[in-house]
């Protein structure tokens, strides 16, 4: 459990910058890169024991008297090993899927396709509402899609924890929470390209209980088509972001408010220039380093220089050609439309 907690607090405590690129999102972010950290887990899981499943068949037929047998079984390792080093092993990624099944699949049966359950295609909803099922249940039996032995399910419990603490609210039982945790776990499959996950056998009508031990070679298939998600924000989600919007108008009042402040004349509508007037400096875009030195002649550099070297920003008619300069670009490439349009009846219109 320590280590558990350990590897999910360090990648929260220490997101990649990204992650915290947008205020907006940063709790959205934050959530779905932990439920994509305890999902590698997973990764770690399957490979452990896909490989110890078929390392078990293959091993005594690398010493085999037939040199064919053990060629036969040392490409199917080499094949599993490469597998192995995929960064997203549970891709439907032909490239990733053809050493899996080179791996899993005797040669002898040609039986060249993914063994998948008879349940058929499930959605990736399921696979998180399985996840969190388990998660925040108090019974200790593991079920599917937990591997009997492996972590995913120790980093998954504490990966649930922390992202429900995000969220402000105390447990699962609140709608928004849930429905917050299993989107973050849907957008870490998507972002990892999970498309099938390791099941149980089928029952095929024996008697008893099915069983909850998941196996090395049946497959369940992740592909079916969720419902549309529910446009609705979550309210803990809604008060975030209104502090945020609220940080950013203040943020940006007191940078137009600065004279010395950069501005964007891309942002300033034309009927609220009045608010710039009072700015030293041309806006941002107006940088040399936006020119095409080696297409434009000289002297559209050197006029392009002159303006920016020598602009008196308290000058109304300076000020005014701004205001023009603003008005042409923002009317490229129209402004230099041929005077005439040929049109499919070939006549001109001037």
């Amino acid at each position: 459990m320590y280590e558990a907690s350990f590897t999910i607090n360090l990648a929260i405590n220490n997101p990649p910058e990204d992650i915290l690129a947008s205020s907006e999102d940063c709790i959205t972010n934050v959530a779905r890169y932990a439920a994509e950290v305890a999902l590698k887990v997973y990764f770690d899981d399957v490979r452990t024991l896909i490989h110890t499943n078929v390392a078990s068949q293959l091993t005594p037929l690398l010493t085999d008297k037939d040199r064919g047998i053990r060629t036969r079984a040392h490409d199917r390792l080499m094949a599993l090993s490469r597998w192995e080093d995929e960064d997203l092993p549970l891709s439907s990624n032909a490239s990733i899927v053809v050493n899996l099944l080179h791996g899993l699949v005797d040669p002898e049966t040609q039986a060249y396709e993914m063994p998948y359950a008879k349940v058929g295609s499930k959605p990736l909803s399921f696979f998180a509402d399985a996840i969190v099922q388990q998660c925040t249940s108090t019974k200790r039996l593991r079920k599917p899609p937990f591997i009997r032995g492996g972590n995913f399910l120790a980093v998954a419990r504490i990966a649930v924890e922390e992202i429900l603490s995000l969220t402000g609210l105390s447990n699962m039982k609140s709608a928004d929470a849930n429905n917050f945790v299993k989107d973050a776990l849907i957008a870490a499959c998507c972002s990892l390209k999970i498309n099938h996950i390791l099941w149980i056998r089928d029952h095929d009508g024996r008697h008893g209980r099915p069983t909850i031990t998941i196996c090395h070679d049946v497959w369940l298939n992740l592909s079916a088509t969720d419902k549309p998600p529910s446009m609705v924000v979550p309210s803990f989600l809604s008060r975030q972001q209104s502090a945020s919007s609220a940080a950013f108008r203040a943020s940006e009042k007191i940078q137009t408010s600065d004279p010395r402040g950069d501005w964007s004349a891309i942002s300033v509508r034309l009927v609220k220039f009045h608010t710039v007037l009072h700015k030293m400096s041309l806006p941002t875009k107006w940088n040399i380093r936006h020119l095409g030195f080696k297409s434009l002649p000289q002297e559209v550099i050197d006029s392009y220089t002159e303006v920016r070297d020598n602009f008196v920003c308290t000058n109304p008619l300076e000020q005014l050609s701004v205001m023009y300069a603003i008005i042409a670009c923002g009317l490229l490439p129209n402004i230099y439309a041929p005077s005439k349009i040929k049109h499919t009846d070939n006549r001109f219109m001037a």
